[in-house]
């Protein structure tokens, strides 16, 4: 949704994944026919963690053991359900495998707690409140590891094999799983001046966003760069 936001021009500035803007701008976005040409990018950010809960009684080793399950996959016109049928295909599963509810985050939570949900896909940096939530209601965290994981970072560059660290949840020991980067992304029917100035308030924001990124990589973004931001990153360089 804030990718065809962004395409309409209803919007001037989204946060996404990096990924999704890529298929986007290349016309291989699903259940999308046209191909989002007005994606720019502005800087590409961490690694977000692609997070599975499941209820307190069921296995918390394998993807496998969700099939047939009442199973969240985020909010409508996310991108969850994108990095989550990814995950189950590597497993030999799909979308179609599961009893899946388009549900928001935190209903998603309430709903592993209540018992109406057997697991919950969640994308997003850590810590996240609505998995915070999930666990503290005695939900599990999944590990997403092992031979299908390693063939599907081989297989799709933009998947990275990633860990949450051990305490970020509470009683969670450290979790591996895979990641997609965090993107800012602009149209490209914003002027050059418009978005470095955007580019250059985002930066000063950035101690109050929470959000975390590696300068030397922040410019490497998987649309091409608008011309404003990359006004932004060369004076960076040239002040260093």
């Amino acid at each position: 949704e804030n990718m065809l936001a962004l395409q309409r021009d209803d919007v001037d500035l989204v946060l996404t994944f990096a990924d999704v803007a890529y298929l986007g701008f290349v016309g291989r976005l699903p259940q999308v026919p046209q191909r989002l040409d007005h994606l720019r990018g502005v800087a590409t950010l961490a690694t977000l963690p692609f997070q599975v809960a499941v209820r307190g009684n069921l296995p918390k080793d394998s993807i496998l053991s969700l099939k047939g399950r009442h199973v969240g996959i985020g909010p409508p016109g996310s991108a969850c359900p994108l990095t989550a049928d990814l995950v189950l295909h590597a497993y030999g599963l799909s979308l179609h495998d599961l009893d899946v509810h388009a549900l928001p985050y935190d209903s998603a939570s309430r709903g592993l707690i209540d018992g109406t949900l057997d697991a919950s896909f969640y994308c997003g940096g850590y810590p996240y409140g609505p998995v915070v939530t999930a666990v503290a209601g005695g939900a599990h965290l999944l590990e997403i590891t092992g031979a299908p994981i390693e063939q599907l970072h081989a297989d799709y560059p933009y998947v990275k094999m990633v860990s949450i660290p051990p305490g970020i949840y509470r009683n969670v020991d450290r979790i591996r799983t895979i990641g997609v980067d965090g993107l800012v992304a602009t149209r490209s029917t914003l002027s050059e001046s418009d978005v470095y100035k955007m580019t250059k308030a985002f930066y000063l924001a950035l101690p109050k966003l929470n959000l975390r990124l590696d300068p030397s990589r922040a410019p490497a973004t998987s649309v091409p760069l608008h011309a404003g931001a990359a006004r932004y990153y060369r004076e960076q360089e040239l002040l260093r």
